[in-house]
């Protein structure tokens, strides 16, 4: 009997942070039980938007999840989901099925308990019924864009129409009224002029959160030189522009921030031996502690 117990106790695994994408799904399946805190879900390992800084061209495989296998799953192997986010270096809205997703979790035994966020570049929302997302108990939205300067933001994400996101929000706030946005913004040299009309653009859509990270150089990148040459902040630029917007938008909304130095010092620094994938689920678990925390400093 006590080696029963520990063997059924061997199976059951307690997750802080986990991102699980198409290409990693097999490897909880038939793998003992899960409990998780934070489960980012990547649908669909693909992006329709080109950011100069983004290093997930690397992942960018195109397979999918599929909707009955997970579904076994949850049903099968999940003990609870305290939090679930469906997007971490992918774009969701990609997966024809998002909001069938969402209804299955959020109609499972397992949750989520606390909340159900998405995050996305926000170009393809209108693809989706938003009444599923509503349905599902939709929480959150983390919305990555980096200015609202058409001309500016074609250059940092190509791809991006900034008065189709815009009409996409509205249309989903107005379905989804409880809904709370977030912002997420990549600092570079080419928007920084640009960000104070970035979060007016976003106050003016009832944005609760602001997450401004500085662009930092990974080690890895094929475009370092390029980021470095052309994108990367002077010393003390993005400390200047904390103290910018706090002084003029602090009591508008939440801020984070986040230097290239912690950036790197304390997240993005690489071990002997680790590739791709291991940079993108650090990368994943640090925006979402960001995500989760919204403060003002």
């Amino acid at each position: 009997m006590a080696g029963t117990a520990t063997s059924d106790a061997a199976r059951r695994h307690l997750h802080d942070e986990v991102v699980i994408t198409p290409d990693t799904f097999g490897e909880y399946l038939g793998n003992g039980l899960h409990r998780f805190r934070i489960l980012r879900l990547d649908l669909f390992n693909q992006c329709n938007v080109q950011c100069v800084y983004c290093p997930s061209y690397v992942l960018r495989t195109g397979t999918r999840l599929d909707l009955e296998a997970f579904a076994g799953f949850l049903r099968d192997q999940v003990l609870g989901i305290r939090e679930l986010i469906f997007g971490c270096t992918m774009e969701p809205t990609l997966h024809p099925q998002l909001g069938e997703f969402m209804e299955l979790v959020a109609s499972s035994r397992v949750g989520p308990r606390k909340r159900l966020a998405l995050a996305t570049n926000g170009t393809l929302l209108h693809r989706h019924d938003h009444a599923a997302f509503r349905r599902a108990g939709l929480r959150d939205l983390y919305l990555s864009v980096d200015t609202a300067n058409q001309e500016t933001l074609s250059t940092l994400r190509k791809g991006t129409d900034l008065a189709r996101v815009r009409q996409n929000l509205l249309d989903l706030k107005r379905e989804c009224p409880r809904l709370r946005l977030h912002i997420n913004v990549v600092v570079t040299r080419l928007n920084l002029p640009e960000i104070e009309d970035l979060i007016a653009w976003g106050t003016a859509l009832r944005c609760e959160h602001f997450v401004l990270r500085e662009v930092f150089t990974p080690t890895e990148s094929d475009a370092r030189e390029e980021i470095a040459t052309n994108l990367s902040l002077l010393d003390g630029q993005f400390d200047a522009l904390k103290r910018d917007l706090l002084d003029r938008f602090g009591d508008q909304a939440a801020f984070t921030f986040a230097d290239k130095h912690a950036l790197e010092d304390k997240h993005y620094r690489r071990q002997r031996g680790s590739g791709a994938q291991r940079y993108l689920l650090e990368l994943g678990r640090h925006l979402g502690n960001l995500f989760s925390k919204p403060r003002s400093h």
